[in-house]
């Protein structure tokens, strides 16, 4: 079959080098199709069929797979340690335990992680990102979190880079940021689990240096969405208990996106740790909760400053008194 662009195909004869299309298909008798067939074919399948954990020995008795070396290999069912050296060369795909003898099929998302976690900088995870596909909603959050930090620290001058690069880059920034609502939402089990508090503000500072200052106006959009999702959830979690509000922390939370719309619960929140915050600190807190709208919390903060100034004043002496 030749491809001829941009939308025709024909048959053309075989090794005609006069031909100007794309000869990449080739068609073949459907009897033995079955000979081209790779043991990754075969090995999916049949291991997704156990629903987990597979051994080795059951492996090897599973009639696809003997069928498999007998008919098409022509061959003995490999020994385990011919499976072992497949599974542990194929590590991405593959999770084999050594102990048990047994092996299952990572989900896609797992999958995913595996790769990202084995890419060294930008331009090996800019393009494992910019290819994923729906899988990518569900990366587990340490990944995510090590993708999100190479992307947030890649100098943002992409002039120099060629154009696949380039585009790889842009095309992970927005894929990523645009999937980190679901990826937190996998991670808190739709609420039913908690990220430590500190992680998710982490998270948040990633997600604004994504892009640099100055982002594409449509970079910049899926940004705050990110960063909006994020926010949200920091927020319900201090809300209902499941993360404490400290003074360590109040001013990163501040200047998170929509601090505005819960200041009176911050506000209130905020009268368990007024002892433990100092002048110092205080007044760091009243400018950030005017810089976020947060007029309560603002207030809360300014009345613990004078009280506490007023206490630093000396006592009159005794005449001054009278």
């Amino acid at each position: 079959l030749i491809f001829l662009p941009p939308t025709h195909l024909r048959v053309a004869p075989f090794g005609d080098d006069d031909d100007a299309g794309i000869a990449d298909f080739a068609l073949v008798d459907f009897g033995i199709m079955f000979r081209f067939i790779e043991m990754e074919e075969v090995l999916q399948p049949a291991v997704s069929a156990y629903k987990g954990w597979v051994s080795l020995a059951d492996l090897r008795r599973d009639p696809n797979i003997a069928l498999y070396f007998s008919n098409i290999l022509q061959k003995p069912v490999w020994d385990n340690e011919d499976f072992i050296t497949y599974f542990e060369g194929h590590w991405e795909t593959w999770e084999y335990n050594k102990k048990s003898q047994s092996v299952r099929l990572r989900p896609p998302e797992e999958k995913l992680a595996q790769l990202l976690n084995s890419a060294r900088d930008v331009d090996g995870i800019a393009p494992i990102i910019a290819s994923a596909k729906e899988e990518i909603n569900r990366l587990p959050l340490p990944a995510a979190a090590k993708a999100l930090i190479v992307l947030a620290a890649a100098p943002k001058d992409t002039e120099c880079l060629d154009v696949s690069r380039a585009i790889n880059r842009i095309t992970a920034q927005k894929k990523l940021l645009s999937s980190l609502g679901s990826i937190l939402c996998a991670a808190i089990d739709n609420g039913s689990a908690e990220i430590p508090i500190t992680d998710l503000l982490d998270m948040c500072d990633l997600t604004t240096a994504v892009g640099g200052t100055n982002p594409a106006a449509d970079l910049l959009q899926i940004r705050q969405a990110a960063q909006g999702v994020a926010a949200d959830i920091v927020f319900k979690q201090i809300a209902t208990g499941k993360s404490a509000l400290t003074s360590s922390i109040f001013a990163r939370i501040l200047r998170l996106p929509g601090a505005a719309t819960v200041d009176t619960s911050l506000a209130s929140m905020s009268q368990g740790i007024i002892a433990d915050v100092g002048m110092e600190l205080a007044l760091d807190l009243v400018k950030h909760a005017g810089a976020a709208t947060c007029p309560e919390v603002a207030s809360t903060f300014a009345t613990s400053a004078l009280l506490m100034l007023d206490s630093r004043q000396p006592e009159p002496p005794a005449n001054e008194q009278l």
